[in-house]
């Protein structure tokens, strides 16, 4: 991909997902690409890269941490997260990818698994999944929305970790199915990297969805990490989309297997689970999002005012709002 091409690399987020409206959606782009530090769509946004590394494989840590059991992985990306749990060597490790061109990686990434590995087919890309006894790695293709996939997770569940990190999605729309697949005592994960670009309302979109877990049986808590990106990664890309030197890692646990659902809040524009992504990303509960939102901005307005306006960095505000977040997940 030509760097002339592209506009200056910025830290302002794009208001649709996609971009703009000239932009086709990431599952329905055919091709992408692939270098060996990035994943880039089509619009020259980065889907995933190689710095996420370490990340990926603290959550690997977490949700295979007591269990050599069956894990879940929504969203293949690069396959960084898969061969981190590969390493934990767990009974069962299923993939659950969307993209066409990502699920050839996965299935290529199934059969390099000790062994064996096998391509299950819900939904779209069709096929049939191994049935033989020696099955370790197996790729379910097609959207986690899609009524034939959520059939197939089932039937290979439940699970002991589950892990979620998709493009254009959030994990919110992902509770209602992640509680007929996490068996009690399970642990989850989910890339939280929502909200980017301003720390304050990053760290109060954590507490947020702590919030929305909590009535669901998912004691969470996060775990703060600090990291290092050059400025230099970004070069050739549209978005920085992770302007921290610190990312919060979610580590939640069900406790509770009789938890109510989630109730059915609707997402504004939102279409048919296998209709077009929706074009907002806002949190689905407006008057719980505002109310951690207006806290977290409570809790850091003196450190703003101590530095002549300054926005605070994710460090800083993470330690003004620590005090928010509740329990040890």
């Amino acid at each position: 991909m030509a760097e002339a091409h592209l506009p200056p690399v910025t830290n302002l987020p794009p208001i649709r997902y996609p971009p703009d409206a000239s932009t086709v959606p990431w599952l329905e782009q055919g091709t992408e690409e692939m270098a060996e530090d990035r994943l880039v769509d089509a619009a020259g946004c980065a889907v995933m890269m190689r710095w996420e590394t370490p990340l990926m494989e603290a959550h690997a840590d977490f949700v295979c941490a007591e269990s050599r059991g069956k894990v879940l992985n929504v969203g293949h990306g690069m396959g960084i997260v898969d061969a981190a749990i590969s390493r934990h060597s767990p009974r069962l490790h299923v993939i659950c990818e969307a993209h066409p061109s990502v699920q050839r990686r996965a299935a290529m990434f199934a059969t390099r698994c000790k062994g064996g590995g096998g391509v299950g087919g819900g939904g779209e890309g069709g096929g049939g999944r191994a049935s033989s006894s020696e099955q370790r790695c197996v790729v379910v293709r097609g959207r986690w929305q899609s009524a034939d996939v959520q059939a197939e997770l089932e039937s290979l569940g439940p699970f002991d970790g589950v892990f979620f990190d998709t493009y254009e999605e959030t994990v919110e729309d992902f509770l209602a199915l992640l509680l007929r697949l996490l068996r009690p005592g399970g642990r989850f994960s989910f890339c939280n990297m929502y909200q980017p670009h301003d720390a304050v309302r990053h760290v109060a979109y954590s507490a947020y969805l702590q919030a929305r877990l909590a009535p669901l049986g998912l004691s969470c808590c996060f775990e703060r990490l600090e990291l290092r990106v050059p400025p230099e990664t970004w070069r050739g890309l549209r978005l920085n989309y992770w302007p921290h030197a610190s990312y919060l890692l979610p580590r939640c646990r069900r406790s509770d297997p009789a938890a109510t659902p989630p109730r059915p809040l609707k997402r504004r524009g939102s279409a048919a689970a296998d209709g077009p992504l929706p074009p907002t990303l806002e949190p689905l509960d407006g008057l719980l999002w505002s109310a951690k939102h207006w806290a977290c901005r409570s809790a850091t307005r003196d450190s703003c005012a101590g530095r002549t306006g300054a926005a605070p960095t994710l460090a800083l505000a993470w330690e003004r709002c620590e005090a928010l977040f509740w329990g040890d997940g």
